[in-house]
């Protein structure tokens, strides 16, 4: 007689903290106002209590319920989806993964070098180096860095993002094997400064 197999058990559930996941209510206003090209310190929460109030968020919190020791970060945005694809995903493993390791590990991973292979993939395509020039430019007026410095230190994975640069939110895919990986949001500026 045939038998069914045996019914495979619910999708463990994980919880991201929710100053870092999509704002549901506006999917273009984020919660957390940051700018990628700054560290992580720069950005801000929106305190709902009061109109145009901003607080720090609570980066010591863990980055997920329950707790993870490691996380995966892919992305939603095309351009970086691409380019995550040729480098690899954002990838942290720690006791105790929170909102600042999170955070850490994406301003950290963005700001490495573009390599000679990255530069030409970029230069295959026509246009694409004087984009890169214009990002590059951007980043070193708009950064709190000496602008000749951040010029002469060469490109970094934020540049292939252009404009692109404001933290839209994390959020969590599962996948049927009951693997799960992390996927950024980003959004075209201007991003708000609030500092």
């Amino acid at each position: 007689m045939f038998q069914p197999p045996p019914p495979q058990p619910p999708p463990p559930m994980l919880h991201l903290q929710s100053q870092l996941s999509y704002n549901l209510h506006d999917i273009n206003n984020p919660d957390l106002v940051w700018d990628i090209i700054h560290p992580p310190d720069y950005a801000r929460l929106c305190d709902r209590r009061y109109f145009k109030r901003w607080i720090l968020p609570d980066f010591d919190s863990p980055a997920f319920e329950p707790s993870v020791q490691t996380a995966w970060v892919m992305s939603d945005h095309p351009v970086l989806s691409h380019w995550i694809s040729r480098w690899g995903p954002v990838s942290m493993k720690l006791e105790k993964i929170t909102v600042k390791d999170l955070l850490d590990g994406i301003y950290y991973y963005l700001r490495t070098p573009l390599t000679t292979q990255d530069m030409a993939h970029i230069k295959s395509i026509p246009g694409n180096k004087d984009a890169l020039r214009f990002a590059r430019a951007r980043r070193a007026k708009e950064s709190r860095e000496v602008e000749a410095v951040v010029i002469k230190q060469g490109y970094r994975r934020v540049d292939v993002l252009g404009g692109h640069r404001r933290f839209q939110g994390l959020r969590v895919e599962i996948l049927p094997d009951y693997s799960w990986r992390l996927h950024l949001g980003l959004l075209p500026g201007p991003v708000t400064r609030l500092f």
